[in-house]
């Protein structure tokens, strides 16, 4: 696995769902937080592109489902 290419893909989610949430935070990080379980649904270091992700304001299923019930 390398770690460039990975932050790189990262970095291009979390580019686009800045876009696409226009101002709301909370949009954003729904956008990409399922932008990214859907691109590594199947990867086996995802454990990995979570740590990535997380700086980027990754938040889990349960997490988005909370933020939702807000």
């Amino acid at each position: 696995m390398h770690k460039m290419k990975w932050d790189f893909v990262v970095q291009a989610i979390a580019d686009d769902a800045a876009k696409r949430s226009g101002t709301s935070y909370e949009t954003y990080i729904l956008l990409f937080s399922s932008d990214v379980d859907k691109r590594f649904s199947h990867f086996r270091h995802k454990k990995h592109i979570i740590e990535l992700a997380q700086p980027y304001g990754y938040a889990t299923k349960r997490e988005r489902e909370l933020l939702v019930e807000l």
